[in-house]
């Protein structure tokens, strides 16, 4: 049977990126610091929160540096644009935020958040707990499992929630198959090489025959000759790619229950909101934990377009 606890797992700048490139109005706090993407972070946490009642949360965010892939491949990521300053600048507030509600919060140096995450839900899975990842990424929804669910933000506000027919529509594999896709065709935002000349197409029209990687070069003479010269000649990169695009589920972290409830404190959440001037989310935190909603005056909503607030 399994077990009443509902676990939501954030993976942290996935959704800071998301809500920085989203939001482009100018929104700062009382000091000046921007906070586009620190609202547009806790906007689609109170959203979450408030559809699926979990009963515990944690969140994952990345330590900076290198990581082990980078030792596997030195130019991994290296096509990647630096951080911009003014995001920079908001992740200690959104780790302010989540310190408030609160929220335990992962992050190790050498590791990704996706391995965090990976292995925190590989934990749960092994309790019987059903668990929910929220990301901006996709490459996430290789983690997809009877107990451990994928969910996305939308550009309409919606939560997605993705499923292996959903998967296997966007992608062209099922979800155990996306690692093994990404060693061949590759991943350009995270400059994973793949197999030259192979393609999406390709690699999702292999996979269909032959199910996986290993299977692929088990079974080298069989591949059409097309594509045969590109795995023998680009083998290594194919092996390679595929440690680069692999979720490890075994980071030094452990989930314990006991950390990790979610108990929100409302009184830290409204200071923390009064101290940044973001009147607008404290009235709808106000409203989702049952206190009466407080007016708003006029000259202190931030500017944020219609467009934009319908993101979050």
């Amino acid at each position: 049977m399994p077990s009443p606890i509902k676990l939501i797992l954030i993976d942290g700048h996935a959704l800071i990126h998301r809500a920085f490139h989203a939001i482009r109005a100018p929104m700062t706090a009382k000091d000046g610091t921007p906070t586009n993407a620190l609202y547009g972070f806790v906007s689609m946490f109170l959203r979450l929160i408030t559809e699926q009642q979990p009963t515990h949360i944690i969140a994952c965010l990345d330590a900076g540096g290198k990581t082990f892939r980078h030792e596997c491949f030195s130019d991994y990521k290296a096509t990647r644009q630096k951080t911009d300053p003014n995001l920079h600048l908001q992740v200690p507030l959104v780790m302010q935020f989540l310190e408030a509600w609160p929220v335990p919060v992962f992050a190790k140096e050498g590791w990704e958040a996706d391995d965090l995450l990976g292995t925190l839900a590989t934990q749960a899975q092994k309790q019987n707990i059903n668990t929910i990842i929220f990301t901006g990424d996709r490459d996430m929804t290789q983690l997809i499992s009877k107990q451990v669910s994928v969910y996305t933000p939308q550009n309409n506000g919606y939560i997605k929630k993705w499923t292996s027919i959903e998967v296997q529509e966007y992608f062209g594999v099922k979800p155990d198959q996306i690692v093994d896709y990404k060693a061949l065709a590759g991943d350009s935002s995270d400059n994973i090489p793949g197999v030259l000349g192979i393609g999406p197409k390709g690699a999702a029209e292999l996979l269909s025959i032959f199910g996986s990687l290993e299977n692929i070069y088990a079974n080298i003479n069989q591949v059409k000759s097309t594509f045969q010269s590109k795995l023998i000649e680009h083998k290594d990169s194919a092996f390679m790619s595929f440690n680069l695009a692999q979720i490890k589920l075994d980071a030094p972290v452990e989930f314990e229950i006991a950390k990790s409830e979610a108990k929100c404190e409302p009184e830290k959440v409204d200071a923390f909101f009064e101290s940044i001037g973001f009147q607008t989310l404290r009235r709808r935190f106000d409203e989702m934990i049952g206190i009466a909603p407080k007016e708003i005056p006029i000259k202190t909503r931030k500017k944020v377009s219609e467009e934009q607030m319908s993101l979050f």
